[in-house]
């Protein structure tokens, strides 16, 4: 008889508290809403963060608001991965940019690549895993993780300029692979866990990832106490010279990641392009510092002993000279100071690479198609 008031007591405090809670989360989202996590993001201990599969998701947080739809893999794209004997399957690694951030799919140039590529090609298949701030150590994890369970043929990583930045990141919540150089000079990588044992913990085993992709509340507590940051990876863009820090050392790094990638795919007996997607500073400006560390960087990667390797940017300087085009036209307001592809920018970049693309398709296809292999 004692327990009854004691358990009466406990209801009303239980009630008043979740009453609270949601008076503050309606208050918050009226008042001040937070920016949360996106609600196709969820936590992984070695990459961070993976897209989920089977999601509807509307984005309005970015420059310009665009749908998310995911297929039962978690890729961003249209159709499910076809496992039958006669598909050649590509997959295709990299960040936000293969993703398609702040466009919807069809406007994206992995789609439109994809598009052509099939024309070309009916046997074949690109898998889109591009995932919003992955770097080449992601790109590498990604390969590694779905090489086996979807059986590929091929891969293809389209690198990023602001890879070379991304790789040096050594904030817990953030990194994949650690780096050092070594007294020879050479550059050792290990793989490291992504957050905290605390944090990985409560993702695994509490709500913490839910919230952060739902309650507004919940991330305002968090940035009061200190402990918000980077559970969504969103970076700020970086392409100058600070950024970039020692620009030997972010070469070297890059070239690391590049032999470790070129590693694993021979290892799975699986032949690698390598595709370079420019700065703003690559088609616009002839003179920047950045510029001639994206140069450097390009040619180590053009040697014979590296992964095949293909930079578009003379073609596409050409085809927005050709255009008349400007930088708004061609990037997304959402960087420092412009960021994404827009959709004129994913359709000149998709014009520039799609021909070298599915020239090494075809070139590790078991099938003709109708049409004569070429010389990759």
């Amino acid at each position: 008889m004692r327990l009854k008031p004691i358990a009466q007591k406990l209801l009303l405090l239980l009630a008043t508290i979740l009453i609270a809670l949601i008076i503050g989360e309606v208050a918050v989202r009226l008042v001040t809403p937070q920016r949360l996590v996106r609600g196709y993001f969820a936590a992984d201990p070695e990459l961070g963060n993976v897209v989920l599969p089977n999601r509807e998701f509307v984005d309005r947080e970015s420059a310009s608001s665009y749908h998310v739809s995911t297929n039962r893999d978690g890729f961003r794209m249209r159709d499910e991965v076809d496992l039958s004997p006669e598909r050649r399957r590509i997959l295709v690694v990299g960040d936000s940019y293969v993703f398609g951030w702040g466009v919807d799919a069809e406007d994206s140039f992995f789609t439109l690549v994809d598009r052509n590529a099939r024309e070309a090609l009916p046997s074949v298949q690109l898998l889109n895993a591009g995932v919003g701030a992955y770097s080449t150590g992601h790109a590498y994890k990604t390969l590694a993780r779905r090489a086996e369970d979807l059986d590929l043929s091929a891969a293809i990583y389209f690198m990023n300029s602001n890879d070379l930045a991304d790789n040096l990141v050594s904030g817990i919540d953030y990194r994949v692979t650690s780096y050092r150089r070594l007294i020879d000079g050479t550059i050792e990588l290990r793989d490291e866990h992504v957050y905290s044992p605390l944090k990985r913990f409560l993702f695994a085993r509490t709500p913490y990832g839910w919230l952060n992709r739902h309650s507004h509340l919940f991330i305002l507590i968090k940035r009061a106490v200190g402990g918000a940051g980077r559970d969504d990876q969103t970076r700020a863009f970086g392409l100058d010279t600070e950024s970039l820090g020692d620009r030997e050392l972010a070469i070297d790094v890059m070239l690391a990641h590049v032999d470790r990638l070129q590693g694993l795919a021979a290892a799975r007996e699986l032949p690698l392009l390598i595709v370079w997607i420019p700065a703003w500073t690559e088609l616009f400006q002839s003179e920047n510092d950045a510029n001639e560390v994206f140069g450097e960087l390009k040619e180590a990667l053009g040697h014979a002993n590296r992964p095949e390797f293909f930079d578009p940017v003379p073609g596409m300087r050409e085809a927005v000279d050709a255009a008349r085009v400007e930088l708004l036209d061609v990037f997304l307001p959402d960087g420092q100071p412009v960021g994404h592809f827009s959709e004129r920018g994913n359709e000149l970049y998709a014009e520039a690479v799609e021909e070298r693309v599915i020239r090494f398709l075809r070139g590790i296809s078991t099938e003709n198609d109708g049409t004569e292999a070429e010389a990759p």
